[in-house]
């Protein structure tokens, strides 16, 4: 089932790469999971948030859950589907661009 919706869930954010200037594109990582369930990764101050998206009301409202959140430089990005699962991939750790990261690859079930 297709639900179209006008109501934003996340604003954009800055770029990724800590060597980039803010004004040059604007980040955001994310990825829609079997039951139409949205995760998003984003940044807000100097911590990353990964949060759980879904509309129980057939998209006049969001229902936002945080299912983590980091510090100190580790960041949550990439958030990759597993199919036919309610399931997801991510990576969390250090990233400075596409040649220097440091990151574990993770895996979370939405229940």
């Amino acid at each position: 089932m297709l639900v179209r919706t006008d109501v934003p869930i996340a604003l954009a954010g800055r770029t990724i790469h800590n060597d980039y200037d803010d004004t040059s594109g604007y980040f955001g990582w994310g990825c829609l999971l079997d039951d139409g369930t949205s995760v998003i990764c984003r940044e807000n101050a100097t911590q990353w948030h990964m949060d759980r998206c879904y509309m129980p009301d057939n998209g006049a409202t969001w229902i936002i859950e945080e299912l983590e959140s980091t510090g100190d430089g580790i960041k949550l990005y990439r958030p990759r589907p597993v199919v036919g699962a309610n399931s997801f991939i991510y990576c969390r750790g250090g990233y400075e661009n596409s040649e220097d990261y440091s990151a574990d690859l993770c895996l979370m079930n939405i229940v």
